[in-house]
């Protein structure tokens, strides 16, 4: 097996297999494959057209790695790898329109949260 060490951080560990959700079949009905891929694991490395990415399919495995405060999803901690692969939009372009709740970690989103909390809740 790869360590981290000797590759570039940001980048996958080849020897993992890889599942691409890029296809024709994937876009047309991609639920049966979530399935599969729910019922092999909680954790999968996922290749889109562009970016290579970890898809977390249990409640309870994302809900703790959305809590844990190692990983973010502020794109200013993001990798020159994921920033170059991202988008076709160029720095610091793409990074400054992704200041969004989906893109913000921990005061950032407590304070973006409650904005749209109540107009998205289920009780509306």
């Amino acid at each position: 097996m790869t360590s981290s060490a000797q590759r570039p951080h940001g980048q996958p560990d080849p020897s993992l297999p890889r599942t691409f959700l890029g296809d024709e079949s994937y876009h047309a009905c991609p639920y049966h494959l979530f399935q599969k891929l729910q019922d092999a694991g909680a954790v999968h490395p996922v290749d889109f057209p562009a970016v290579h990415a970890w898809l977390i399919t249990n409640y309870d495995v994302a809900r703790g790695i959305m809590r844990d405060p190692r990983i973010s999803k502020d794109h200013r901690y993001a990798s020159e790898y994921f920033l170059h692969h991202a988008s076709i939009m160029p720095e610091p372009q793409h990074s400054e329109l992704q200041v969004h709740l989906l893109h913000v970690d921990d005061e950032r989103h407590d304070v973006m949260r409650p904005l749209v909390a109540e107009p998205l809740s289920a009780r509306r």
